[in-house]
């Protein structure tokens, strides 16, 4: 974008100036937040002193949740380009299998709560219930670390005696 010329393309605007105005920068990453300032971060706001980034898809799974999102939420809030962060991920994906059953606020529980038919095949939709992690419920952790009081996350799983 500095030299478009060297690829053979003539430019009719500049640029380099729409990239470094117009432009948001994202990752995602599973590293600790005490790692995203030294590794990512203090080069980032060097290389690019005027182009926001956010953090699409951020979890830590191997610590705290929810002492590991305030930090990186302090961390946004200190950074002149770092614009936000977005937890990683609503419910645990059960297809992908391996490490990626480590990400995920929600779990199936043990029940449907209802059967639908999708293009001619019929499934189950299963209530959910808070994934956790070293006695921490996940999305309790991520609601405080936003500010937020959550839900009764009791109520969200509860049989329907009428069935």
């Amino acid at each position: 974008m500095l030299e478009p010329k060297i690829v053979g393309y003539t430019a009719r605007n500049n640029l380099a100036e729409f990239y470094r105005t117009r432009f948001s920068n994202s990752l995602n990453t599973a590293n600790p937040a005490e790692h995203v300032q030294w590794m990512f971060l203090d080069e980032y706001e060097k290389a690019f002193p005027s182009t926001p980034v956010m953090i699409q898809e951020y979890h830590m799974p191997h610590d705290k949740v929810g002492a590991d999102m305030k930090k990186i939420l302090e961390m946004a809030e200190g950074s002149p380009l770092l614009k936000g962060v977005s937890f990683f991920e609503f419910g645990v994906r059960y297809d992908k299998g391996g490490t990626e059953l480590a990400f995920g606020m929600f779990q199936l529980g043990d029940f449907p709560v209802a059967e639908f038919d999708y293009f001619g095949e019929s499934w189950s939709a299963w209530c959910l219930v808070p994934a956790s992690k070293a006695n921490e419920s996940m999305p309790a952790a991520v609601a405080e670390a936003y500010g937020g009081e959550g839900l009764d996350f009791g109520l969200m799983c509860v049989p329907d005696p009428e069935k």
